[in-house]
């Protein structure tokens, strides 16, 4: 029986099925447990998955933020240890007008970040990408940016 599973532009790097269910390990890390015949899946890990983890940033409501070098900002619950959600740090490619700060990772400057802090007054994240660029976003919603420069 041959059947074919989609899971989006990620690629799968790893799958083990055993009946209907399968395990299957992405290639930006995270993992699903899915029903092979229905397609249903949930995610059961993820994380930062590419270069370094640079930003580390304590939020409130027992939560942490991270950010790296794999175009990737979470908010982690620390009781539960998983991501409550999860931010792309731009979509545009830009590299750093004098080289930047080295990095393991082929995403460009623009996409890898350095540095986050949290503002528990405002609830807002300021991120510091690679490439000199400062970006304030919305701390409930990571991909909601209010100001960048």
């Amino acid at each position: 029986v041959e059947n074919t599973i989609s899971l989006g532009s990620t690629l799968i790097r790893a799958i083990d099925v055993n009946g209907s269910e399968a395990l299957v390990g992405m290639r930006d890390g995270t993992i699903y447990s899915m029903n092979v015949a229905t397609q249903d899946k949930k995610m059961i890990m993820q994380g930062h998955s590419d270069g370094e983890v640079w930003g580390l940033a304590l939020g409130d409501d027992n939560s942490v933020f991270t950010s790296g070098d794999d175009n990737k900002i979470f908010c982690w619950n620390i009781d539960s240890r998983l991501a409550k959600s999860k931010g792309v740090i731009p979509t545009t490619d830009r590299k750093a007008p004098k080289g930047g700060a080295s990095s393991l990772t082929d995403f460009p400057d623009s996409k890898c970040a350095r540095a986050i802090a949290f503002n528990q007054h405002n609830q807002h994240l300021a991120v510091g990408h690679n490439d000199g660029t400062l970006s304030i976003r919305v701390a409930s919603d990571l991909d909601k940016v209010c100001f960048t420069n």
